[in-house]
C-alpha cells in the first residue's frame, strides 16, 4: 500500500523506508549518482539507502545471512507468537558495522513488510508505529503483517530502548486483541567489549573482526576505489587515507589502528600539543 504523503507527515520520530525507495533515479544519472554516494560513504558519511540500491557499495557481512534467516522465520511465524513486540538484537562492539548491517536487513525486507528507522524514543513515536502498522488495513478478521523497526543508539531521547519497547508493547496491547507478533524490533546494542562469541536465540554478536571472505571483499573494494579515483582524475583521493575503511580492511588490527591514530594526531597537532607531547615523552 502506497502511503499518502499527508499520512507520512503525521508520523513522529520515524524515517520510513519505502518499497520504491531510490527508484526515481534517471538512467543517465545512474553512474554519476553511484560514484557520488559510494565516495561519500567511504569518506565517512552515514550509510544511506542509496548504498544498498547500488549493491556493490556495502559488504554483505557474514552475520547478515544468519540475521536475515532469523528475521524471516520470526516474521513468517508471527501469528503463532504470544507477544506483540519481538526483539532481534545485534550486540556489537564500537565500529563493527552494526548500523550498516541493520539498515541492510531493513532494505531487503522493505518490499514484504512496512519498515522504518526510529529516530526518537517517545510515547508519540510508539503511537506512530501503531498508526503505520494499521494504515489502510482491514482489521475485521486478521491482524496486518508485522511492521519492522530499526532501533540504533540515539543520544538524546525521552526514554531508553528498553523503556521504548515496553511502551510499544503496551500500545499494541491496548489497540489489538488478536494474538501474534505485531512488530519486529531490530535493535543495535552497543558494548565496549563483547564477552560472548556464540550467538543466542534472537541475539547476534558482531565483533571488531572480519572473516577471511569479508577481508577479500574489502581488498577488492580497495582496488575498485583506487581505479575510480584514477578514472576521475582525483589525485588527492587515496583509499589508504580512508581511515574507517582501512581499519575494516585490516581486520581491526590493533597495531595498525595505533599507527594510524598516532600519524593522524601528529598531522593535526598544534604547537601547544607538540610541546605537551614532547614533555610527556621525556
Amino acid at each position: 500500500v502506497k502511503a499518502d504523503s499527508k499520512f507520512i507527515d503525521t508520523l513522529v520520530g520515524l524515517r520510513i523506508l519505502s518499497a520504491k525507495e531510490c527508484e526515481n533515479l534517471k538512467k543517465e544519472k545512474y553512474k554519476e549518482k553511484a560514484i557520488e554516494e559510494e565516495m561519500q560513504f567511504y569518506k565517512g558519511q552515514k550509510v544511506t539507502w542509496w548504498n544498498f540500491y547500488f549493491d556493490s557499495h556495502v559488504c554483505k557481512r557474514n552475520k547478515y545471512e544468519d540475521l536475515n534467516q532469523r528475521a524471516h522465520y520470526l516474521l513468517s511465524t508471527a501469528c503463532q507468537e504470544n507477544t506483540n513486540v519481538i526483539k532481534l538484537v545485534i550486540a556489537h562492539e564500537p565500529g563493527a558495522g552494526a548500523t550498516t548491517v541493520g539498515h541492510h536487513l531493513l532494505w531487503h525486507l522493505r518490499c514484504q513488510y512496512r519498515c522504518c528507522v526510529v529516530e526518537q524514543y517517545s510515547k508519540m513515536t510508539t503511537q506512530s508505529i501503531l498508526s503505520l502498522w494499521k494504515y489502510e488495513e482491514d482489521q475485521g478478521k486478521t491482524s496486518p503483517k508485522p511492521v519492522v523497526v530499526l532501533l540504533d543508539n540515539i543520544e538524546s531521547s525521552e526514554m531508553t530502548i528498553l523503556e521504548f519497547i515496553r511502551e510499544l508493547e503496551i500500545a499494541f496491547r491496548k489497540n489489538e486483541k488478536n494474538i501474534g507478533m505485531k512488530c519486529l524490533a531490530l535493535i543495535c546494542q552497543r558494548h565496549e567489549k563483547l564477552k560472548h562469541d556464540a550467538d543466542r536465540e534472537n541475539v547476534y554478536y558482531l565483533k571488531q573482526e572480519l572473516t577471511d571472505k569479508e577481508i577479500v571483499w574489502f581488498n577488492i573494494k580497495y582496488e575498485e576505489l583506487e581505479r575510480t579515483g584514477r578514472e576521475l582524475g582525483l589525485e588527492d583521493f587515496k583509499p589508504s587515507h580512508l581511515i574507517s575503511f582501512m581499519i575494516m580492511r585490516k581486520g581491526f588490527n590493533q597495531a595498525y589502528i595505533k599507527t594510524v591514530s598516532y600519524t593522524h594526531l601528529r598531522a593535526h597537532e598544534t604547537s601547544l600539543h607538540l610541546v605537551c607531547r614532547l614533555l610527556l615523552e621525556k
